[in-house]
C-alpha cells in the first residue's frame, strides 16, 4: 500500500511532500506544533496536526491544539460557536431602546393626565418626547438590522441575535402600535 505524501504549513510557509514518519518525528521534536496545518491528497481540506490521529502513535493521544494568534479554535472549543459581536450589540441596543421608549411613553402619559386639557401637541415637551421616540425607533431599526446581520454570520452563536431582534422589533412595533391607537382614538 502506497503511503500518501504529506504537506505541512508552519506560519505562512508550506512545506512537503514528506512521509508520515517525518511528520511524527517533527511533532516529537517540537518542530511541528499540534496547531500547524497538514494535508495529503485523501483529505478534503487542511487540518491542524492535532486532528490527524495517524500522526500520533496509538499509545499517545493527540494533544489539543491551543489557541494561538487567532489561527483557529482548539478542538474542544470549536464544538461550541463563539458569540456574535453583532448579536450582542443588537441585544444591548434592544435593551436600551426598549427602556428609553418605555420611559418616554410613561412620561408622555404622565404629562397627559397631569395637565388640564391634556398635553399640548405644540409644547416643547411633546416635541421632545416625539423626537425621542423617533430617534429611539431609528436606533431600534439599526439594532434589528445588526441582529439580521448576526444571523447570517457563520460559526457564531445566534442566541443574542434572536433575542436582540425580538426586543428591537417589539419596541419599535409596540410604540408604533401605541401611536396608531392614539391617532385612532384621538
Amino acid at each position: 500500500m502506497v503511503q500518501p505524501q504529506w504537506f505541512y504549513a508552519v506560519g505562512d510557509q508550506q512545506h512537503g511532500p514528506v512521509a508520515v514518519e517525518e511528520l511524527r518525528q517533527m511533532l516529537a521534536q517540537g518542530k511541528l506544533r499540534p496547531q500547524d496545518l497538514v494535508w495529503h491528497e485523501k483529505m478534503a481540506a487542511w487540518e491542524p496536526a492535532a486532528r490527524c490521529p495517524e500522526l500520533f502513535s496509538s499509545s499517545t493521544p493527540p494533544p489539543a491544539a491551543p489557541w494561538q494568534g487567532g489561527e483557529f479554535a482548539p478542538a474542544a472549543a470549536s464544538a461550541r460557536p463563539r458569540r456574535s459581536g453583532l448579536g450582542v450589540a443588537s441585544f444591548i441596543i434592544g435593551i436600551i431602546v426598549a427602556t428609553v421608549m418605555l420611559l418616554l411613553v410613561f412620561v408622555a402619559g404622565f404629562i397627559e393626565v397631569s395637565e388640564p386639557g391634556g398635553m399640548d401637541p405644540e409644547s416643547p415637551q411633546a416635541i421632545a418626547i416625539g423626537l425621542g421616540i423617533l430617534t429611539a425607533s431609528g436606533v431600534g431599526v439599526l439594532g434589528a438590522a445588526l441582529a439580521v446581520g448576526a444571523l447570517f454570520q457563520q460559526r457564531r452563536s445566534k442566541v443574542f441575535a434572536w433575542i436582540g431582534l425580538g426586543i428591537n422589533l417589539m419596541a419599535v412595533v409596540g410604540v408604533c402600535g401605541l401611536m396608531v391607537i392614539g391617532l385612532a382614538l384621538g
